[in-house]
């Protein structure tokens, strides 16, 4: 991404220590960079599980979340408590967090499915080498057999 002149702000490779305290850390960190204006939005690359064997890189902005998103049509007035500013403040992180962390999972369970495809094709690959190096043991048995016969054969007839 940066080669491609995306301004990458953090980058994490160590997939197996990954859990939901990772995704919750880097989600609170994200906001404070974002609330301090560091950066502007926070976007995911992730690995798309459209089915077991395909996968799709997708980019997804998670915050801000775009106006008019999950617009109510009431007209009625909506009491909050304790008030709109506290449940929001609470609400976008743990929406966040979740989002990051299936997000996360998604890439996972496509990369299981790719090694287990991975490791599927090895094996049928060694199946067909196995069959084909069984063929050519048993031929050149064979034809050693085959071999002996015909010289005991000759060394009978020259007898």
């Amino acid at each position: 991404l940066s080669s491609r002149g995306y301004n990458v702000v953090n980058e994490y490779i160590d997939s197996d220590a990954f859990d939901y305290v990772e995704a919750s850390n880097m989600i609170d960190k994200a906001l404070q960079q974002v609330l301090s204006k560091e950066i502007g939005k926070i976007q995911v690359v992730y690995t798309y599980f459209k089915n077991t064997v395909t996968f799709e890189p997708k980019l997804e902005v998670l915050f801000p979340v775009e106006k008019g998103q999950g617009k109510l049509e009431s007209k009625q007035e909506i009491l909050f408590e304790p008030n709109a500013d506290e449940i929001l403040n609470t609400l976008i992180p743990m929406a966040l967090k979740s989002t990051l962390y299936s997000l996360w999972m998604e890439t996972k369970t496509s990369e299981q499915a790719s090694r287990r495809l991975a490791m599927e094709n090895a094996t049928d690959n060694a199946e067909e080498l196995k069959e084909k190096l069984v063929l050519q043991f048993n031929q050149a048995r064979q034809a050693a057999i085959t071999q002996e016969i015909t010289e005991i054969v000759a060394g009978a007839d020259s007898l």
